[in-house]
């Protein structure tokens, strides 16, 4: 209790003592003090005693987070809207401190990368192009004479005949059906084969058809002999003579005998009176001879088949190399289409000359850029 006759400087000096130390305790007794103590109002102004006020920690937590809230109101919709004039930071000010990124674009220099199809082609290009083009017709042409073999320049007749020059003699066999031309088997019939050697000799074998037409003659010398067949059941016997060509023993097998396997045809009466001059008698010996025709096996030609397959699919490819030559203007395709055509051959060796000359006028071609 503070007695009213004290100076004002002791009171002063006792309340900063005391509210240093116990600030809470001194604010309820002044409280009370006043309260109690009306005479003391009427003594006189005194000086507030300048004491530094704490405010409790709950306060100071309730302040600093209604500091830190943003105050807003709701709308009629249920949202918060900020209200104007508070100091709170809003997320503008805070984006606004990220520094702008700059964007830098490409700028056009101006330059142009000419693909190799854009190039302006030389005159020659064109030139080398048909060439290649005319080339590559002749190797189809040679690969198609190939694989037909009865007319042409190519005849498979002709390369059997070759091979059969240097088999060994004896080395042949003859087999084959006998028919008429309404397609029924012909029985009895005698098939002679004439051979003549180079040393003059002659040699007969015959052999006559079973029932359903089949015969086999073996011991034979491979090459061109002339064959009769001779049909008695008419009557009268009626002969047909042709040449035949037998086949040699293949080169790339093991194989010590040569097999021919025909069908032949018994020619109606018909056919004796129209093409006969007496009737009985039909020589085809003389037309076969000049035309190169040949009774024979075309399953002996089957490697010149194959051979002539692949001039024609080479010369195909070097035309599509041309065209990718052309289209791309590449001097490099241009020289492979000439190479792959140069080995096509064509008729007489052509493609082999104009391929070569294609494929040297390949390096001459300058280069030839478009601005």
């Amino acid at each position: 209790m503070m007695e009213l006759g004290s100076s004002p400087d002791s009171d002063i000096a006792d309340l900063s003592e005391v509210d240093l130390e116990q600030p809470h305790s001194v604010n309820s007794s002044s409280t009370k003090e006043s309260n109690s103590n009306p005479d003391s109002l009427e003594s006189g102004p005194k000086p507030e005693p300048q004491t530094k006020k704490t405010e409790p920690e709950s306060i100071k937590s309730v302040s600093e987070n209604s500091k830190s809230e943003p105050q807003t109101k709701k709308s009629k919709s249920g949202s918060q809207i900020p209200v104007q004039g508070t100091k709170n930071p809003e997320p503008e000010s805070i984006l606004t401190a990220i520094p702008d990124v700059e964007s830098s674009l490409f700028a056009s220099s101006g330059a142009k990368i000419i693909l190799p199809s854009e190039r302006k082609r030389h005159a020659m290009v064109f030139w080398i192009r048909g060439l290649l083009f005319f080339t590559a017709i002749l190797g189809i042409i040679n690969g198609l004479d190939y694989i037909n073999g009865d007319s042409g320049l190519i005849n498979h007749r002709r390369f059997i005949n070759m091979d059969a020059e240097t088999a060994p003699a004896g080395s042949a066999v003859l087999l084959g059906t006998v028919l008429f031309e309404d397609g029924s088997p012909a029985p009895e019939v005698v098939i002679q084969v004439t051979v003549e050697r180079e040393d003059g000799t002659i040699i007969e074998k015959s052999n006559t058809t079973d029932d359903n037409g089949n015969f086999r003659i073996a011991d034979l010398d491979p090459g061109v002999h002339v064959l009769l067949m001779a049909n008695g059941s008419r009557g009268t016997a009626q002969l047909v003579q042709h040449l035949v060509l037998l086949s040699p023993p293949p080169k790339m097998a093991m194989e010590p005998l040569g097999f021919t396997t025909l069908t032949l045809t018994f020619p109606s009466d018909e056919t004796f009176s129209e093409e006969s001059e007496d009737g009985y008698f039909l020589n085809y010996v003389p037309y076969e001879a000049v035309n190169e025709m040949q009774l024979y096996d075309s399953s002996a030609a089957g490697i010149y088949v194959m051979v002539g397959v692949g001039f024609t699919g080479i010369a195909l490819i070097g035309m599509a190399a041309t065209v990718l030559g052309f289209r791309e203007n590449s001097r490099v395709m241009l020289r492979m289409g000439a190479a792959l055509i140069f080995f096509s051959q064509g008729p007489y060796a052509s493609a082999c000359c104009l391929g070569l000359v294609a494929f040297l006028l390949t390096f001459a071609l300058p280069k030839v850029h478009s601005e």
